[in-house]
């Protein structure tokens, strides 16, 4: 399943709703965090967010690249890392391109989902679709031969 345009706006109308969110603008290669801090996630407006996984070496793996509706950092319910990666704290996020994202404290987004019914329908929403997101990076030679299981995301394009 992947998250259609309909969904998007009202699981971001949403999060704009959230006492604590803050819209931040970031340029291309911004750095948003370099492990995930505690209490804090973001939902992508628009442009791409990459999720990096810091390999031993200095390398660091593309996990997911994010479109608009995507939910990253410390995510709601205990979200946590993919097994086979070092680990959720050691995620690191970059503006894949100039990004606009909404920026939450956990718990208000939790307390927010606990109160509209609707809000929790869209977070288990997100979390179910994660499994289709993933970049093509972790398809290789599939995502050369137009295998793209994201449909053309810009790793592919």
């Amino acid at each position: 399943m992947f998250l259609n345009a309909e969904w998007s706006e009202r699981f971001l109308q949403a999060c704009s709703a959230v006492p604590s969110a803050r819209r931040r603008s970031l340029p291309a290669g911004q750095l948003v965090y370099s492990t995930i801090p505690g209490g804090r996630c973001w939902a992508v407006v628009a442009g791409y967010i990459k999720l990096l996984d810091p390999r031993v070496g200095g390398n660091r793996f593309i996990r997911l690249i994010l479109g608009r509706g995507g939910l990253f950092g410390d995510r709601p319910f205990g979200a946590g890392a993919f097994r086979g990666f070092i680990s959720p704290q050691c995620e690191q996020a970059v503006a894949h391109g100039p990004a606009e994202v909404i920026e939450m404290d956990r718990r208000a987004l939790e307390a927010a989902a606990h109160a509209q019914t609707g809000l929790a329908t869209l977070l288990a929403s997100a979390r179910s679709s994660e499994k289709d997101l993933f970049c093509c990076y972790a398809y290789g030679d599939r995502a050369a031969a137009g295998g793209c299981p994201a449909g053309g995301c810009p790793t592919c394009s």
